[in-house]
């Protein structure tokens, strides 16, 4: 299996995600840290694919996670690619949310095989060509968590997902600045 180390945004690079480990900003330092990204390659069929590592740093077990998705060629140029695939009217689009449901637990990391799989006509069997070969052209995936759901009902909302939305989604970025941004802290001040 073949691993690219991907850029990693969390929706709030630095100018969004201040205090993070300042006390009185944070003062029951919860946090959720998206460690990584990687894009990977499925071992049987060379399909490529997302892979995410999450920390869970709050005193609650997380059971679901909402992500927005995008991903930059090697230049820094945004890719539509065909995020959900097994929608046959699904168009090509810049970005993708994907919600997931998990059992995470305190203190625990999300690390398991596997990620989200990037159509590749040219490489599936019995899947037709479609779109420019974006997915083939993926070095950088920004990964921003939008909500967390916990195990006591309550869920946070981030509050910066839509500016972080307005300034990525669908413009190019400079590849050097997305490499600096992992790992990145979301500061979880409260959830209702």
């Amino acid at each position: 299996m073949k691993a690219r180390k991907l850029m990693v945004s969390l929706c709030v690079a630095a100018a969004f995600c201040t205090g993070c480990a300042d006390e009185q900003a944070n003062p029951a330092g919860q946090t959720i840290v998206l460690e990584s990204v990687a894009l990977m390659e499925h071992a049987d069929t060379g399909l490529p694919y997302f892979h995410d590592t999450l920390k869970n740093n709050t005193e609650k077990t997380i059971t679901a996670v909402e992500t927005a998705m995008l991903a930059y060629d090697a230049e820094g140029q945004p890719l539509e690619l065909y995020w959900d695939f097994m929608d046959s009217g699904a168009e090509p689009k810049y970005g993708h949310l994907r919600f997931e449901d998990m059992e995470l637990l305190p203190g625990k990391t999300k690390d398991e095989d596997g990620g989200w799989t990037l159509y590749d006509g040219e490489k599936m069997e019995g899947w037709p060509v479609r779109g420019d070969g974006g997915a083939n052209r993926a070095e950088y995936g920004l990964f921003c968590v939008k909500r967390v759901e916990f195990e006591d009902g309550t869920a946070w909302e981030n509050p910066d997902y839509a500016d972080w939305r307005e300034e990525y989604q669908g413009k190019a970025k400079d590849a050097a600045s997305l490499q600096e941004y992992y790992p990145k802290e979301y500061c979880i001040l409260s959830a209702e």
